[in-house]
C-alpha cells in the first residue's frame, strides 16, 4: 500500500484495511512531494502512532533527488493519523 501526499495540509489520515484477521503487519510506503516547498530543511520525517509520534525517529529519503521523499514502515491494519515534518518537529505541514 502507498500513502502519497503533498506537503500542504494540516493532517493526513490513512485507513489500512486488509483481508486478514489478527495483528498481521504490512509494509506501507509513505511519500511526500517537497519539490514546491520553499523553506530550508535538513531532513523530512514521518510521525504517527506507529512510531510514538517521535519527531525524528522515521527519516524519509529522496533516493533519486526528484523532491519526493519516501519511507516504508511496518504497520498493523487499522486507522492512523500521521504527519510529515522537517527536522524532527521544527516544521509541520500546516504551512
Amino acid at each position: 500500500m502507498i500513502a502519497f501526499a503533498r506537503f500542504l495540509t494540516s493532517a493526513f489520515f490513512v485507513w489500512l484495511s486488509f483481508a486478514s484477521f489478527g495483528q498481521e503487519t504490512f509494509d506501507v510506503t509513505f511519500s511526500v512531494n517537497m519539490s514546491q516547498y520553499q523553506g530550508s530543511f535538513g531532513s523530512v520525517n514521518l510521525n504517527g502512532p506507529f512510531n510514538g509520534w517521535c519527531g525524528d525517529c522515521t527519516t524519509m529519503t529522496d533516493d533519486n533527488s526528484d523532491g519526493t521523499y519516501n519511507v516504508t514502515v511496518p504497520v498493523v491494519a487499522g486507522y492512523y493519523e500521521y504527519k510529515f515534518t522537517t527536522d524532527g518537529w521544527n516544521v509541520q505541514e500546516w504551512f
